[in-house]
């Protein structure tokens, strides 16, 4: 392939250069104490994460693998 064919560049940046789970991690706890829930929310931030990616992405586990970003 010759370099003049490429249009774009993309870069996946969560979890690297952007902190995505701090974020989650703290609101969920500050609204889980102002509603005096306590839970494990790394996991749940973590969790919320994975299902996010997985309807983003069809990995082509019930057909061929797609990409919908």
């Amino acid at each position: 392939m010759s370099l003049n064919e490429i249009r774009a560049l993309t870069f996946d940046t969560g979890g690297t250069i952007l902190d995505w789970h701090t974020g989650f991690r703290t609101a969920l706890a500050e609204l889980g104490a102002k509603h005096g829930v306590d839970k494990d929310w790394a996991a749940l931030a973590n969790e919320l994460r994975r299902r996010s990616l997985k309807k983003m992405i069809n990995l082509g586990e019930k057909s061929p693998p797609t990409y919908n970003m």
